[in-house]
């Protein structure tokens, strides 16, 4: 159960139709677009989204995209936490080259300090502003947060490695600081997904977010 009590199913099949959905999902297709892409009816997608966000018990497409994901690992070899910061076809056993063009925001990241593993190209390109190597670890990262958005994103990440279920954190506002002093602002929709290793110990998380698209702030000068 997430932190708000509902239960994430871990359906064991999908149809075909269902994983051409969710694949489309993950890339960021509208409705109409999706509908286009398999010849069918707009009404028809909102059907099966529908159901898919029933089957796996997620709110959102976000969560369908953290679930099936998490759902697809076929083992739980952990990344060398040494080289991980660049994108990776494979992390802990997830295959997330598909998602590389998703326009939903995707990270992995690992261990207690929150090392990135991974981050797909919407994501790079959010963060465009900051020299990827200064966002590897969590120290590097909250140097370029204020204390309230860094404070609310580790305390986020650091319940869920601890609790060990999946967390939802709707309309978040995140600031940061890029490399020539610019500052950004949006609000994001979050969900984390733990990733379990042997034992069921939680060894890293997966992050699925949006963008709120008129939250997006942008204002000349330090934070």
């Amino acid at each position: 159960m997430d932190r708000h009590g509902r239960s994430w199913a871990r359906p064991s099949s999908l149809t075909s139709r269902q994983h051409q959905v969710l694949d489309l999902i993950a890339r960021g297709l509208t409705n109409k677009e999706m509908a286009f892409q398999l010849r069918i009816t707009e009404r028809g997608v909102a059907a099966h989204v529908s159901r898919l966000l029933l089957r796996f018990g997620v709110p959102n497409r976000a969560g369908l995209v953290a679930s099936s994901l998490a759902d697809s690992r076929p083992g739980d070899t952990i990344a060398d936490e040494r080289s991980t910061h660049r994108p990776q076809a494979s992390v802990q056993g997830l295959d997330l080259s598909a998602f590389d063009d998703s326009a939903f925001f995707i990270t992995v990241t690992l261990g207690l300090d929150h090392l990135i593993a991974y981050t797909n190209k919407a994501t790079q390109r959010l963060a465009s502003g900051i020299a990827s190597e200064t966002l590897i670890t969590r120290a590097d990262r909250e140097r370029r947060f204020p204390d309230e958005t860094a404070k609310r994103m580790r305390d986020l990440a650091d319940d869920t490695v601890a609790r060990g279920v999946t967390a939802i954190a709707d309309g978040m506002p995140v600031r940061w600081q890029n490399d020539d002093g610019s500052a950004d602002e949006r609000t994001f929709d979050w969900v984390l997904q733990p990733l379990f290793g042997d034992g069921g110990i939680v060894e890293g998380l997966l992050w699925i977010g949006t963008c709120r698209p008129e939250s997006h702030r942008r204002a000349p000068g330090a934070t």
